[in-house]
């Protein structure tokens, strides 16, 4: 077999990229997690290849189904990926639309299979993905959520000679009675700087709103429950896994202060934080 194009880390997993089609590694090198060691992750083989017409997904969004056997990944125009869960293997399928686009494209399906599917396993082990930017600050990580557009790639922009773990999915794992966000291979910037390299103890939660003044005030956690929840990646249509989801959700706003964070278009919103 040949080796893999590239390696993508994500918690306790570990996916083994394999391209039929697409030999240059270039396209695929923002995803690479090659340098981070990771014992007793769990190792799944990923092999990308083409989707024949007549098999084109009818889903419109993304659609996830789960059984006993597989996750079913698939959207239309698009990709279609099956996971096998007894032997940790998946086998992508990209459409012809994307095989004539840039060779980006197709690692850009690889980020969107490998991210979904990890929010799938990674739950009962309470990790969580989020929308969100994530910066390390004397030396804690700090999350920013929010609705499009309110600025999560722009803290990235302000965060000055501060550490970057994610400009777009972060993800955040507990160990040991606190939590920490990882460094992220699920990048908008494939040359985002001043990547972090090693996970960072997560100092605050914190809701985006970009405003004239800057303010940032702590929410109960009672409160923060549900603005934090709408911010996780998500796609389970299991009330066992939603459930599962939501203590997830209680743990790490019990654990974690919340704060609603409105900013203006300059760095100085970094001295409520620091």
């Amino acid at each position: 077999m040949n080796k893999a194009i590239v390696k993508v880390a994500v918690g306790k997993l570990v996916f083994h990229v394999f391209d039929s089609v697409l030999e240059n590694r270039e396209a695929y090198r923002f995803l690479d997690s090659a340098g981070r060691e990771l014992p007793n992750a769990r190792q799944i083989q990923v092999h990308v290849g083409d989707l024949n017409t007549s098999a084109m997904p009818e889903s419109a969004l993304v659609s996830v189904l789960s059984d006993e056997n597989t996750i079913n990944i698939e959207k239309r125009n698009s990709f279609q990926a099956i996971y096998d869960k007894a032997n940790y293997s998946v086998e992508l399928r990209v459409s012809p639309v994307l095989q004539k686009a840039d060779s980006f494209s197709r690692a850009i399906v690889v980020s969107s299979i490998t991210r979904i599917l990890a929010a799938e396993l990674l739950r009962s082990d309470g990790v969580m993905l989020f929308h969100g930017s994530s910066v390390v600050s004397h030396g804690g990580a700090h999350l920013f959520v929010g609705e499009s557009g309110a600025g999560k790639s722009t803290i990235c922009m302000l965060a000055e000679n501060r550490e970057l773990l994610a400009d777009e999915i972060s993800i955040a794992t507990s160990e040991s009675g606190f939590y920490r966000l990882e460094p992220s291979p699920f990048v908008s910037d494939r040359n985002l700087p001043r990547r972090a390299e090693q996970a960072f103890r997560l100092a605050s939660i914190n809701l985006l709103e970009q405003s004239t003044d800057d303010e940032r005030i702590k929410i109960p956690p009672r409160d923060a429950i549900a603005l934090v929840m709408k911010n996780l990646l998500h796609f389970s249509r299991e009330t066992n896994e939603h459930m599962l989801a939501l203590d997830n959700i209680v743990s790490l706003v019990e654990s974690v202060p919340v704060f609603s964070l409105k900013f203006t278009l300059s760095t100085r919103f970094w001295n409520l934080i620091d």
